[in-house]
Parts: C-alpha cells; sequence; structure tokens
C-alpha cells in the first residue's frame, strides 16, 4: 500500500485521534452499553440476573490479571501486537455473545471481553499518550477518554432499538454483531482524504521508536520489523 509521509508533529494527532476512536468503539459500544443487553438476555435464555451477573465478574478478573502484567506484556510484544490482539478479543467476544445459547459462552465472552478492554482502552491509551504526548499528558487523556461518554450517548441511541424490537426476543444477537461490525470497521480504519491510514501510521511510528531505541537516537525502521 502507498504511503502518504507526514510531519512527526502531526504523527502525535494522528496516534490521538486512533486512540480517540479506539475508546469511541472499545469501551462505547462493547462496554459502556451493555447493561441495556441484560434484561433482554435473560429473558429470551431463561436465565437467572443472579447467575448472568457472573459474566461481568470473568470480564473485571480477566481485566485485573492482564493489568497486573501489562508493562511486561509491552516490553515484551509492543502495543501495536497487543491493540490487534485486544481487537480479536472484543470482536469474539461479540460474537460469541451473540450466538451462545447457554450461560457458560457468556462466561467465556466475558473473560474475552476483559482482555480486549485491557488491551485497547484505558491502560493502553494511558501508555500510549504519556509516551509520545508527556508535555500535555493530562489534557489528551482527557480529551480521548471522553470518547467514553460519546461512544456510550451513540452506542445507546443505536442499540436500544434493535434489542428491543417489537416481535423479535432475540434481537439482542442482532446488537451485539453490530457492535462486533463496529469493532472490524475500526481495526480497517482510514482517511482518504487526508491520506491517511491510522493504524499504519501508529506502526510506523512504533517502529521508528523502538529502532531509537535500540540504536540509542533517532532513526527510522520498517513497520514490519518492530
Amino acid at each position: 500500500m502507498k504511503h502518504t509521509e507526514i510531519s512527526p508533529q502531526r504523527y502525535r494527532w494522528v496516534i490521538v485521534a486512533a486512540s480517540f476512536l479506539m475508546v469511541f468503539v472499545c469501551l462505547g459500544f462493547c462496554s459502556s452499553s451493555k447493561s441495556l443487553y441484560l434484561a433482554a438476555i435473560t429473558e429470551a435464555l431463561g436465565i437467572k440476573r443472579s447467575l448472568f451477573s457472573i459474566n461481568d465478574s470473568c470480564r473485571y478478573i480477566a481485566t485485573a490479571v492482564v493489568n497486573l502484567f501489562f508493562g511486561a506484556l509491552c516490553a515484551r510484544f509492543g502495543r501495536k501486537r497487543l491493540i490487534a490482539a485486544g481487537f480479536a478479543c472484543l470482536i469474539a467476544s461479540m460474537l460469541l455473545y451473540a450466538y451462545a445459547p447457554n450461560i457458560y459462552l457468556f462466561y467465556l465472552g466475558g473473560v474475552l471481553l476483559g482482555l480486549g478492554l485491557a488491551w485497547t482502552t484505558t491502560t493502553m491509551v494511558g501508555s500510549i499518550v504519556h509516551r509520545w504526548c508527556p508535555a500535555h499528558a493530562g489534557k489528551i487523556m482527557g480529551l480521548i477518554l471522553a470518547a467514553n461518554g460519546v461512544g456510550a450517548a451513540v452506542a445507546t441511541q443505536i442499540v436500544t432499538p434493535i434489542i428491543y424490537a417489537p416481535g423479535d426476543a432475540f434481537g439482542y444477537r442482532s446488537a451485539f454483531y453490530a457492535s462486533h461490525e463496529k469493532a472490524s470497521l475500526t481495526v480497517c480504519m482510514r482517511s482518504p482524504k487526508a491520506g491517511i491510514d491510522f493504524w499504519q501510521e501508529f506502526c510506523i511510528m512504533e517502529g521508528k521508536s523502538a529502532g531509537a531505541r535500540r540504536r540509542g537516537g533517532a532513526g527510522k525502521l520498517n513497520m514490519l520489523h518492530p
């Protein structure tokens, strides 16, 4: 794919824009709107709410465990690989929620959701911002995390009519599938007008930084060899 060179200063805003979009989708559609599904799922599958709530416990435990080793994972695999793994987990989680016929698969979906959010939201964004925008980390971090509220507001308006569509007891499945589509589209996001592929730019910038650290100075590194 042809790559358009952009200035180092503009690189930072590409990273900020990509991070905002990541939080918008991952927290807004995959997390903050999740409570909307509770009544629909428990009624459609005849599951007690107390049992279904274990799904959230699985999610929080998975996130907590991953966060304990977040620094070591970043050092070993790099941020771009963790973000890719995070999106893969979120997409798998949404698909699992959409087609799960029993409570145990929802628990597995909760684990995948926890892993995905750990590698794509607050902890990851904080790491990225403090690395690339240290001078204004607080302001930029606040701006990016505001995407959670914006994403939740948008997601609520989109998925609620789908979940509670008249005559469709399993409308929640279509809503989860729609969230899966949003996450999948985010991975492929680019701006044709600006000639920028957000995630390609992120990988290139990560590669340059890794190369500079290894050589002890500024330099370029091919994005395929971070």
